[in-house]
């Protein structure tokens, strides 16, 4: 896999940058253990709204909510084993090896591995203490346990004046501090002991110069703390231990592969050599975050470092890319071809152009055509969002479109309307009506029934298809009437490298996709001043029947609808189904159907054929050609989102040859 930066280890510094690096949209890759360092360990304290939480839920949910909230975030169980820089100092670039094999690149590094602990190992039971009963950093923890009946443990060796600094913060936590040496080998080293704390000797802490031979934690009706078991026989206890251990950085092999230099700072520990506070190296494109490159132990500070990190490495891509673009997009262009000038591929046409690329459709039928096997003109095309879990985000994108076009441009022939919705197979629930919090004016009604009213949009396309294909024409975009037999038959004709097949069922030869199928469809539309004036609103009914009435702007008439038939290929209006449709929707708006005056009002039979397939939509990338078809009936409904979405994915291919040049 190729990022634009790839962060080893899943810390608190490490999802920062991670976080804030999603929000910028740059491709990023996380790769850390399955199991956790601090797992297991005390409450975490000292970050802003997330008091005492388990240490493992802070790391657990931070991990789902950032890979959840940017799609361009991936978390990968895995461990770096090698790293080798493949770029130069002005453009970086960096191969990792994993444990499991898996090989990739990154423009940017960040060693977010934390630190490892040198616990003494002389000490039984040390270990089993460490570290919810015995603490490295008095400002995060002690202050749960401060005043206890036990009083306060100083771990102190080898000897050194800090220990004297840390015993009086022991102090302001418990009157009685005691300061363990583990015992003194010779007469000079105990006068030693006893000078360094002789001015706090008096008053403040007890010096306790025996060796430990165990340690203990105390059961619960004496806890919580810490028994010392000494050499001399006795026991001691404490409400918990200080001690102040040493560490190295959990990635100092692969800061030796890439010849990062590392320091020690007396009574912490070695460190990987980090600029403040950027967190840049030696070496350009490498970042060093939290423990592994600070003595300031602590999950705020760790996440400050990820941050200010990804701020710098985010400028530093920016500036990279731009001579880069710039140039590219000065001397190199790229050319899309279109198959299919349907809702969906005029609304992917005019998105592509005002986004600067050069267009070509290539299609059968243009706007204006009345071909039965090209879908759009003969849609309902009401804009009602469907209760699925696929392709919410396309149909929420195009909802927000069509609502402002309605109130910017109606000579689009988009029109906001008052809708009423029915379903007879959900129960009375309507948790899994997702788009209730996106649509304008959501109410329940009441009945037994699911049934509720919004505000939406209807679209007539009579009018918007010639608008959508005149605003493309406007921006540039070429089109030409040919049947295209073949993807390298558009490519051919188009003259584009790139080509969005949006060709409907035409997809079932071009694909070649035998998940394709037709589903016929037979509506009426109802041409009655009459019958226009009853219809102020959309209505839908779904579940046991597929009914819905919909207000044609711009015509003085309605949409009756409706049959789906799949596989049926019959071109000819069945009597009986118009008279089943006029009955059904009786039950749903009796004014519509009382309007009808079979001797005055024209009703006009319409059979057309929806792009169906199985197993829903398609849209996706193979190679140089873009799918984005097998919508359906709700291609006006996906139509603006799906072509946001192909945007997205011929950016991302310019992008790829933008990198490749």
């Amino acid at each position: 896999m190729t990022v634009d930066v790839l962060i080893l280890g899943a810390g608190p510094a490490g999802l920062a940058a991670a976080g804030a690096l999603g929000r910028t949209l740059r491709r990023v890759l996380i790769l850390a253990e399955d199991e956790h360092p601090n797992r297991g360990s005390h409450p975490l304290h000292g970050v802003l709204a997330c008091e005492g939480m388990n240490r493992v839920d802070f790391i657990t949910q931070s991990q789902q909510q950032i890979t959840s909230a940017y799609q361009n975030v991936r978390l990968e169980s895995d461990i770096a084993k090698s790293v080798t820089a493949i770029g130069t100092p002005g453009k970086p670039a960096f191969e990792v090896r994993t444990a499991s094999g898996v090989v990739h690149q990154t423009r940017r590094l960040i060693l977010a591995t934390g630190a490892v602990h040198e616990l003494p190992t002389e000490i039984y039971g040390f270990t089993s203490c460490w570290p919810d009963h015995i603490y490295q950093c008095l400002l995060c923890d002690g202050f749960e346990r401060a005043n206890g009946p036990h009083g306060v443990g100083v771990l102190a060796w080898p000897l050194s004046e800090h220990h004297v600094h840390l015993a009086l913060r022991a102090r302001c936590f418990n009157t009685r501090v005691v300061v363990y040496t583990n015992g003194c080998d010779t007469d000079e080293q105990q006068r030693e002991a006893e000078k360094l704390f002789a001015p706090l000797l008096s008053q403040f802490v007890t010096l306790q110069q025996a060796r430990i031979s165990r340690l203990e934690p105390l059961p619960v009706p004496e806890g919580p703390g810490v028994r010392l078991h000494l050499d001399s026989g006795n026991t001691e206890c404490a409400d918990f231990l200080v001690y102040k251990t040493l560490t190295r950085p959990g990635s100092a092999d692969l800061a030796t592969q890439l010849g990062l230099p590392t320091a020690e700072v007396p009574g912490h520990g070695t460190f990987i050599t980090r600029e403040e506070p950027t967190g840049s190296t030696n070496v350009p494109g490498v970042y060093v975050c939290g423990d592994a490159g600070s003595p300031i132990k602590g999950v705020a500070p760790a996440m400050a470092q990820g941050v200010c990190a990804a701020d710098v490495i985010w400028g530093g891509l920016v500036e990279e890319d731009r001579y880069k673009y710039l140039y590219f997009f000065t001397n190199l262009s790229m050319d899309i071809g279109i198959i299919g000038a349907g809702v969906i591929g005029l609304s992917i046409a005019l998105v592509l152009s005002e986004a600067g690329y050069h267009v070509t459709v290539v299609a059968r039928e243009l706007p204006g055509d009345s071909s039965l096997l090209w879908a759009s003109p003969w849609a309902g095309a009401g804009i009602l969002p469907y209760p699925t879990n696929h392709g919410r985000d396309l149909q929420a994108a195009t909802y927000r479109y069509f609502w402002s076009l309605a109130q910017t441009d109606p000579s689009s022939g988009v029109q906001r309307t008052p809708v009423r919705e029915y379903f007879d197979d959900r129960g009375n629930d309507d948790s899994e009506i997702w788009y209730q919090s996106l649509v304008v004016d959501y109410h329940r009604l009441p009945g037994h029934l699911l049934g509720f009213t919004y505000l939406s949009t209807t679209v007539n396309p009579d009018l918007y298809l010639p608008w959508l294909q005149g605003q493309a024409v406007t921006h540039g975009v070429r089109f030409i009437r040919q049947t295209v037999d073949s993807i390298s038959m558009a490519r051919s004709v188009s003259g584009a490298r790139v080509i969005i097949n949006a060709s409907g069922l035409g997809a079932l030869q071009l694909a070649p996709d035998p998940a394709v199928a037709a589903v016929r469809g037979h509506v009426l539309l109802l041409k009655s001043k009459d019958a226009a004036v009853a219809a102020q609103e959309m209505i839908l009914f779904q579940g046991s029947q597929y009914t819905y009435c919909i207000p044609r702007m711009g015509t003085g008439g309605v949409i009756l609808g409706g049959v789906s038939q799949p596989g049926d290929m019959r071109r000819t209006a069945d009597p009986d189904a118009r008279n089943d449709i006029i009955a059904r929707v009786q039950g749903l708006a009796p004014d519509i159907v009382r309007s009808i005056d079979p001797g005055g009002v024209e009703i006009e039979d319409i059979v057309a054929f929806r792009p169906g397939r199985e197993g829903g939509y398609r849209l996706d990338c193979d190679g140089r050609t873009i799918h984005a078809y097998g919508f359906g009936g709700l291609g006006y409904t996906y139509s603006y989102g799906v072509a946001l979405k192909v945007r997205g994915i011929v950016n991302r291919l310019r992008e790829e040859e933008v990198d490749g040049y």
